[in-house]
């Protein structure tokens, strides 16, 4: 790949990492105060300052816009110093801090395996944890990024015998003159005045620090990961509170996600590029793809908390239940917006400035009250667990015990063996019917009267523009209107509706589990389709494409007959 695409590529992946990273680890902090159980305690402060560490990491990676590198006996970081507001020092110095983010991961990291012993062992010394305690725990990371910021602030240090090494390397990857780079680099084996490799002592101390620093902090890694290991499995055996046991495991379990993800993605890939280069082993082929791995690095670290923790992915689960009254009610506005740009009597006012706020929350609106319906009437309780527990082992092999779910269930069995109406997920049924029909019920009127109105605009003498425009847009409207009543609202009002009249619809599911994941992917096209400026920028795009091929085929052919010639 050529070095301006990459630059491109790595900008835009780095864009995309930071936008995830920050919604990711922003959303976990706000699940940690809001739905962590309290049997979690302090524990919770500590997946705060983790997300926390992430927020650093993503934020500095994007100022920094690093590049990663090796080749020969050198690896190092540089930055393109060009077009910068910041002083020179300033860059230096925040892309030392980034190096520092490694070491407080892996410090942070170490931490929350004590702490995780420390709560299963049970014999109190959680109280070290607790209160000004915390201070001292919070104060290692801290250690650890100083630690690592220095070695790639002294250690790393730009130099001449690093600058003499490297600068060709610079030059030839990246097209930034050694002038206008900052960097922090290794070079174990420069060449000296008589011409011969040399070992630079000051390189070697930076990585005897590197290697130290990570050896402590995944020795208490394995060592008390070993250890809550072994602890787990006698818990699981004694008489205690279910819940108490499942609030561990989970907690276990995303630990050890959330471990795997730095040593797989960092660790590993950082360690074979600090080591290759000392036994002269080039391993150019790993930088950029280390590059990307860095950057993405910070998006994916809050992904087991999510993923792991009941009480959190219930909560998400919800919201991917709430994202179908979101979609209606946005259906609804648009339609609205359509009428009155149609009615040409001065009510897109309500649409503009300070107005639109008040649009702006209604499909919210939606979604809270959809992901309510899901979370409190079609919350996981034992009527439900009892009866659908059997069909989940059956279909997927997952114990009621290791799944979340969103269940109405309407007609269990109850204690005598009979059938009884489970008014629960009724009251949840009128609601999810209520808010679509609204929804639906303005689609329709304000689609009916857009209709008519349209006809009467275009027997006027009217802009031919202006009519066409309104057309394309309302032909857009209407499919992307009949995509989600095809693909949702129609299969799940007929799933909603089937259960209550105790109708069999078993066949349906994998058809609608597939639906459901595939609409988002369809519902921008009918706008792409149907407006003809944005039509025609992907025609004329995909074109130019196409004549760019037929050329280079056309001028290889005319090359080859020459050369037969």
């Amino acid at each position: 790949m050529k070095t301006d695409d990459f630059e491109s590529l790595k900008t835009l992946i780095q864009l995309i990492s930071f936008g995830i990273a920050i919604l990711s680890n922003s959303l976990l902090i706000f699940l940690i105060f809001t739905k962590s159980p309290k049997k979690m305690g302090t524990y919770r402060n500590l997946m705060c300052y983790f997300c926390g560490i992430s927020l650093v990491f993503t934020i500095l990676d994007v100022i920094v816009k690093p590049n990663i590198y090796s080749r020969g006996s050198a690896f190092f970081m540089v930055m393109d110093l060009r077009n910068r507001m910041l002083s020179r020092w300033m860059e230096e110095f925040l892309m030392s801090v980034l190096c520092g983010c490694c070491g407080m991961t892996i410090y942070g990291i170490a931490i929350h395996f004590v702490y995780r012993y420390f709560a299963l062992e049970r014999q109190g010394r959680l109280r070290f944890f607790k209160s000004i305690n915390q201070l001292f725990w919070f104060l290692i990371p801290i250690f650890g990024c100083a630690n690592w910021t220095f070695i790639a602030g002294y250690f790393f240090a730009m130099n001449p015998i690093s600058s003499n090494y490297i600068a060709p390397m610079i030059q030839e990857m990246y097209d930034i003159p050694i002038e206008d780079a900052a960097y922090a680099a290794a070079v174990f084996w420069p060449i000296n005045e008589k011409g011969e490799k040399e070992f630079h002592w000051r390189s070697g101390y930076g990585l005897i620090n590197l290697v130290t620093s990570m050896s402590v902090s995944l020795g208490v890694v394995i060592f008390m990961g070993a250890k809550s290991w072994m602890r787990i499995r006698q818990l699981l055996g004694r008489l205690e509170s279910k819940f108490s046991k499942n609030l561990q495991m989970q907690l276990y379990k995303a630990l050890v996600a959330q471990t795997l993800i730095p040593v797989l993605f960092i660790f590993i890939p950082f360690g074979i590029l600090f080591t290759c280069p000392l036994l002269l082993i080039d391993c150019e082929f790993l930088s950029a793809p280390i590059t990307i791995i860095y950057a993405v690095y910070p998006a994916l670290d809050p992904i087991p908390c999510l993923f792991f923790v009941d009480n959190y992915r219930n909560f998400l689960r919800g919201v991917l239940c709430g994202c179908c009254g979101m979609t209606i009610y946005k259906i609804a506005i648009h339609f609205v917006y359509r009428y009155f740009a149609l009615e040409r009597q001065g009510r897109l006012r309500f649409f503009k400035g300070i107005n639109q706020l008040f649009w702006f929350p209604i499909p919210l609106f939606g979604c809270a009250n959809w992901t309510f319906i899901a979370g409190y009437f079609f919350a996981m309780n034992p009527i439900s667990s009892n009866y659908i527990a059997p069909m989940i082992q059956e279909m997927y092999d997952i114990p009621i015990e290791d799944a979340a779910y969103a269940a109405a269930v309407f007609w269990p069995i109850n204690e005598k063996g009979e059938k009884e109406f489970h008014w629960r997920s009724g009251y949840g049924l009128v609601n999810l019917v209520t808010s679509m029909s609204v929804s639906l019920g303005v689609v329709i009127f304000m689609g009916v009267k857009s209709w008519m109105r349209i006809r009467q605009l275009l027997g006027r003498l009217e802009s031919k523009f202006s009519k066409n425009l309104q057309m394309q847009l309302y032909k857009a409207l209407v499919a992307q209107t009949l995509i989600p009543v095809l693909f949702i609202f129609i299969p799940f009002g007929i799933l909603f509706t089937c259960p209550l009249l105790l109708i069999d619809c078993e066949f349906l599911s994998a058809p609608i589990t597939i639906i459901y994941a595939v609409y988002p992917a369809l519902d921008p096209i009918p706008c792409l389709f149907f407006v003809d400026n944005y039509r025609n920028f992907l025609r004329g795009f995909f074109s130019r494409n196409s004549k760019a091929k037929v050329s280079v085929v056309t001028e290889d052919l005319v090359t080859r007959n020459i050369y037969s010639i």
